[in-house]
């Protein structure tokens, strides 16, 4: 199934932030300065009742990533995943697939949320060279930082 193809692709940004790296190599994206980068303690993956790509839509399943490995869950938001400080200690990275494009965001932090668009492989697994940013919200750099 793409969306469990997707997912696991996506089960790999949780170890990114846990560990800390300045730079996501599997969504092209710098976290450097996102305040779940090095605190996140799981990442909640949520595929959108979509098949036209679209992330304003309802939940179709989820998935919970952590140091013990991924796995679904039938409601993570009501048992709670989510009672930490979510956008970094519990991040949730939304996608919506149509079997051949795939579009994903989330918020990784406060002011920080990124949407980008991609293609998937014929075995359902996210083409990283292909995803493009659509949008991009991150904080500015501190004055000694820049």
């Amino acid at each position: 199934m793409v969306a469990d193809a997707v997912a696991a692709y996506l089960a790999g940004v949780f170890h990114e932030l846990a560990t800390g790296k300045r730079r996501s190599e599997l969504l092209q994206l710098c976290l450097a300065r996102a305040a779940a980068s090095g605190r996140a303690k799981r990442l909640v993956i949520a595929q959108c009742d979509s098949d036209d790509c679209q992330l304003c839509s309802p939940i179709r399943c989820w998935w919970v990533v952590d140091s013990a490995g991924i796995r679904t869950e039938s409601h993570p938001l009501g048992c709670g995943i989510l009672a930490d400080d979510f956008m970094i200690e519990s991040p949730v990275l939304r996608f919506a697939t149509d079997g051949s494009r795939v579009r994903m965001g989330a918020a990784l932090g406060p002011d920080w949320y990124w949407v980008k668009f991609g293609r998937v492989n014929e075995s359902g697994g996210v083409m990283g060279e292909t995803l493009t940013d659509e949008f991009v919200h991150v904080p500015a750099a501190p004055a000694g930082d820049r």
